[in-house]
């Protein structure tokens, strides 16, 4: 404890010896603004020990005990011997149990680590109210690869704690491993060399409430901790509406970027598969994403382009799939959609619905097209106008057709239409068949009845497929239709 006094403490350590220098060196005393002499930095708190991890003093923490005193909490200043952002609190009584366990769990303050270790709970260090910094991190690295986050609820959504995060990951070595290509060559990548999770606290409670409260709850949290990428889907999407196609451009935007940081390619599908399901749109595209950016950054660190065309050609913004190819056509001739849909129709198959399209811009697209009404008479300008920004340079890509496209007249490109929404519909069946036997095989291990629901509509979907297989296997004769005429 200091005495809460001005000159207790540096009255005592110069008795014993100490001069001046070395207490302002070592952060006791604070020099007087008029240098008329020093005064004790830490008075009328509880004072506690900060030790570096071989257990010797270099620093301290000191807690007010006035209820309306403040800072509540204060540490030493930079000093030879201590620098905050290099040190967690703790450590020293910690590595042991670090090590044993394969786990540090890392937490705000001093209190929260002398509670967890009054309780038994050894791994347990703090980073003393600063972000977590590359320095602790390594150290860290010495003892474990393992890493658990306690944040509270009200920290864990905020941005400041997100990017904390982020830095995190980037502080944490990364290992350089090979990794065999298709074609047998060896390409080196870089993987994060370190597990972090994230413990989410009860509203309004610190670690030291809920350990006081009860170990088994915390024990509990601890078990429940979502790995950080889990966390990020979690968090960053809690502000969007998830129903809208922008809220869902918005939550690709924000998690394709976490996902392609993953280096693990198991890991990366898995998350991919993960993102696919909560925005409703087929693993596929998000891997062309994926492609997309990496083919991208690519271009960037070439020389500039020879001519305009070819630079028009590298900043390309999309690239022309079955989806596009049809939103394409459509867009150009939109008088086709009415016989599109009697030459659907004729084959026992439905209208053609925004929600078909996998590409959330491509289904905004569509949808503005329709909502125009009669699509004979479709202002393409005002349609333009009316779009939002972001959709701009792929409406302006859509409406000008890939490079290259053989010319088809009406005729021709009605049965053309039908083979390309077939081939939509039958990709997206098998994409939500596949996701029926991950959720089934799921809901089977957790012994969940709605095993038999999943197994129903999964026989609809399959009949459905069926269907367009037929309705395909059809499309010879549109195409010597269409010759006849």
């Amino acid at each position: 404890y200091a005495l809460d006094s001005w000159q207790a403490l540096s009255d005592h350590l110069r008795m014993r010896g100490y001069q001046q220098k070395d207490l302002l060196a070592a952060g006791l005393v604070i020099e007087r603004e008029d240098g008329s002499g020093t005064y004790d930095r830490f008075r009328g708190r509880l004072i506690i020990p900060i030790r570096d991890v071989r257990g010797r003093v270099i620093g301290f923490g000191a807690r007010t005990l006035d209820p309306e005193g403040v800072p509540k909490y204060m540490n030493s200043p930079q000093t030879p011997l201590f620098n905050k952002s290099g040190v967690l609190f703790g450590l020293d009584m910690a590595k042991g149990a670090i090590r044993a366990q394969g786990l540090a769990v890392i937490v705000e303050g001093y209190m929260d680590v002398l509670q967890a270790h009054q309780a038994g709970i050894g791994n347990v260090v703090a980073s003393m109210g600063t972000a977590l910094t590359e320095a602790q991190l390594r150290l860290l690295k010495r003892m474990t690869r393992n890493f658990a986050l306690a944040l509270d609820a009200d920290a864990a959504g905020d941005q400041a704690t997100l990017r904390g995060l982020a830095v995190a990951r980037e502080a944490l070595d990364r290992e350089i491993v090979p990794v065999p290509t298709p074609r047998g060559l060896i390409r080196y990548e870089s993987r994060l060399d370190a597990n972090i999770s994230i413990i989410t606290l009860p509203r309004g409670q610190d670690p030291d409430d809920v350990i006081r409260e009860s170990p088994e709850r915390w024990a509990q949290l601890v078990s429940q901790a979502l790995p950080v990428v889990d966390y990020y889907f979690q968090v960053v999407t809690a502000d969007l509406d998830l129903t809208t196609a922008k809220g869902k451009a918005e939550a690709r935007r924000r998690l394709m970027e976490i996902i392609r940081e993953i280096g693990d390619r198991v890991e990366q599908t898995h998350y991919v598969q993960k993102l696919a399901r909560l925005i409703r749109v087929s693993e596929e595209i998000l891997w062309r994403d994926l492609a997309g950016r990496r083919s991208r950054r690519k271009v960037s660190a070439r020389p500039t382009a020879a001519t305009p065309e070819e630079a028009a050609e590298e900043l390309a913004p999309i690239s022309f799939g079955v989806e596009e190819h049809c939103l394409s056509v459509l867009l150009r001739r939109p008088y086709l959609i009415s016989r599109l849909n009697q030459a659907l129709a004729d084959v026992g198959e439905d209208l053609l619905q925004g929600d078909e399209f996998t590409h959330i811009e491509n289904r905004a697209i569509f949808d503005a097209l329709i909502a125009r009404g009669d699509a004979g008479t479709v202002d393409v300008k005002a349609l333009r106008d009316g779009l939002e920004a972001a959709l701009l340079p792929r409406f302006d890509a859509l409406l000008k057709g890939p490079i290259g496209e053989p010319p088809l007249d009406d005729d021709q490109a009605v049965p053309d239409l039908v083979v390309g929404v077939l081939r939509m519909r039958q990709r997206r069946l098998r994409a939500l068949i596949q996701e029926l036997r991950f959720l089934s095989e799921d809901a089977m291990t957790r012994g969940d009845v709605k095993v038999e629901e999943y197994g129903e509509t999964m026989r609809a979907y399959t009949l459905a497929l069926r269907r367009i297989h037929q309705a395909l296997a059809s499309r010879s004769t549109l195409w010597r239709q269409a010759d006849a005429a």
